[in-house]
């Protein structure tokens, strides 16, 4: 997914320099368009909480060679905070002059949850010509830009004293994994920011599975799961498209819609609503499948009810996006017509009727039947014996016939009600009547 608008555009003149955090492709550094981390996008989702403090040391960590491990005292510190968070380590070079060449047998350091090794890549989304990796080993787990060179291949950096490499007095290019690492360590920083309840291991989760994957299909050796996208990592996903609903008389609902593109989308979430009700989730389907079967109801014809339903999607955040498109058909088993009443032999019902529930006591579900003598606004309504709302049911302009309505147990929200005595309301503009109904589980 291309993000072409900004969000928030920075005051800041040497912007369209920073091709690393948003690569429109043009001068000065003509780029892959959005071969960048996508961090103007994700400006608006920062939460400003003064308790996230930042702080990069550009250093390696002491190797053992008698040991064959890397031997820094905070790795085993869980409450050391290297950048703001337990545990959580981002050497800019890691790796690189210990595994070079000769990578060793036991690399223990991967054990550690909290140690991210860090590649590089250019402004055309390719692995930069300096960033190690060796064969075999799959040690790199993220990646991001780096440069390739001095000039405006390179990252826009505070340099001073570098002033052979200057843009300006303050700021000169540079390259390398140690201009790569810093992002990565920021996104953290943003993403602990937003989601404060998320520990070391947490944060790596989302910033792993937020990442583009843009040097092969899936994880690889020479970037590991892809470069990271600040946007991704921090907002919740975009709404699902172009939802559809297929079947004939007497199937089950199918719905259908578009992929979502984020690459940490977990699943998508099905709602329902039956009538004028609330709409509750009745469904989920894990990604990447994109369809969905209602198997507790069947299409029905034009004299039943109508259901709607919507998705959402969810990623690894449990960041839900806005509602799909509506859909709805017609399902029986809800509120039918009966069928005596729907012949044109049959006899119109004289008068406005609420008949008694039946089973009652009953256990799961009751059945209420109801008499229209003209077309008539039908709302159904369940209390408890407070007063409150349980579950309602609503039709517009339904015409004259004899109904049946199966309540279900469930409340608004789709959940089981306790044990107990509940009201039911049947009422139009001309009529009302009550009935007591007993649920026992």
């Amino acid at each position: 997914m291309v993000l072409e608008a900004l969000s928030t555009q920075p005051d800041d003149t040497d912007f369209d320099h920073q091709w690393a955090l948003h690569n429109t492709g043009a001068s000065p550094h003509n780029g892959e368009p959005d071969a960048d981390i996508d961090a103007p996008e994700g400006w608006d989702f920062e939460t400003e909480k003064s308790t996230v403090l930042l702080a990069i040391l550009d250093s390696g960590l002491p190797y053992d060679d008698s040991t064959d491990q890397l031997t820094h005292p905070d790795l085993d510190a869980p409450n050391r905070y290297i950048i703001g968070i337990d545990g959580m380590f981002l050497p800019p070079r890691f790796a690189s002059r210990c595994y070079r060449n000769d990578p060793p047998d036991n690399l223990e350091w991967l054990a550690y949850k909290s140690v991210i090794a860090v590649a590089a890549i250019n402004k055309d989304d390719e692995q930069a010509h300096y960033s190690s990796y060796n064969p075999g080993y799959e040690y790199i787990s993220l990646a991001a830009p780096g440069g390739e060179g001095i000039s405006y291949d390179g990252i826009l950096s505070l340099f001073p004293n570098y002033t052979s490499f200057a843009h300006t007095d303050s700021m000169g290019y540079l390259w390398g994994t140690s201009m790569a690492a810093p992002m990565v360590s920021g996104l953290a920083a943003l993403i602990w920011e937003r989601f404060d309840q998320e520990d070391a291991e947490g944060i790596r989760t989302i910033l792993e599975n937020s990442a583009e994957d843009v040097n092969s299909d899936g994880f690889d050796e020479e970037l590991g799961h892809g470069r990271i996208n600040v946007y991704y990592a921090l907002a919740p996903p975009a709404t699902p498209q172009n939802l559809t609903i297929d079947g004939d008389v007497g199937e089950n609902p199918l719905l259908e819609w578009d992929a979502n593109e984020e690459p940490d989308l977990e699943e998508y979430n099905i709602y329902k609503k039956e009538g004028a009700g609330n709409w509750f989730q009745i469904g989920t389907v894990d990604v990447p499948d994109t369809q969905w079967t209602d198997v507790s109801c069947e299409i029905g014809t034009r004299f039943d009810p109508l259901v709607y339903y919507q998705v959402k999607a969810e990623d690894f955040t449990e960041q839900e996006s806005a509602a799909s498109n509506t859909v709805f058909t017609r399902v029986e088993g809800i509120n039918k017509r009966i069928d005596e009443y729907a012949g044109l032999t049959a006899e119109i019902p004289t008068i406005f009727t609420l008949k008694q529930v039946y089973p009652n006591p009953f256990n799961p579900s009751t059945t209420i039947q109801y008499a229209l003598p003209k077309t008539s606004d039908v709302l159904i309504t369940v209390y408890d014996l407070l007063g409150r709302t349980v579950w309602s049911y609503e039709e517009v302009a339904q015409s004259p016939g004899l109904y049946s309505i199966r309540w279900n147990g469930l409340n608004d929200s789709g959940k089981q009600v306790a044990s107990g005595i509940y009201l039911i309301s049947f009422s139009t503009p001309e009529f009302r009547a009550v009935q007591k109904a007993v649920l026992i589980r």
